[in-house]
């Protein structure tokens, strides 16, 4: 009787997390992704890169960016960023595994240049991490470390 008893709670225990509702570490398709402010240094100066919100349609996250390089404004630039994000790579984020990322960023000026933008996410958890971001501008490799969250939409 002890071990039925012992055995019916393990079950229960198991049941409410199988099917409960599902939890706060788990990406929805329709949650955003943010990516925080980051700096990387360049020759005499700095760039800032600013991310907006990313908003998923399918496996692309797209939005909006723009870097202020300091003191050479006339660097500055601003543009569309689409990143490809699998369901299976946010599967495997939630294990605890890093990703590999890739995507593009369109600049909006008349050159309309497009970057191809390489990136390594490592989750801290299933819904944020660190985020290593790469791309070419000017002929020198930009490397970024930020962080990521997503984050219900409003």
């Amino acid at each position: 009787m002890r071990h039925a008893l012992i055995l019916a709670v393990a079950f229960a225990g198991l049941r409410s997390s199988v099917f409960a509702a599902p939890g706060t570490n788990l990406v929805s398709t329709n949650d955003l992704l943010m990516i925080g402010q980051c700096c990387t240094g360049v020759a005499g100066g700095n760039c800032t890169l600013m991310i907006g919100p990313l908003r998923p349609s399918g496996d692309i996250y797209a939005g909006d960016y723009a870097t202020k390089v300091s003191p050479y404004f006339f660097k500055n630039e601003d543009g569309k960023l689409a990143i490809v994000i699998t369901r299976e790579s946010i599967d495997k984020a939630s294990r605890g595994l890093a990703v590999d990322i890739t995507g593009t960023a369109t600049e909006n000026g008349k050159s309309r240049t497009r970057r191809r933008i390489d990136a390594v996410a490592t989750p801290l958890d299933g819904r944020k991490g660190t985020l290593r971001l790469r791309f070419v501008a000017d002929g020198r490799e930009m490397v970024f470390d930020t962080h990521y969250k997503f984050v219900a939409p409003d």
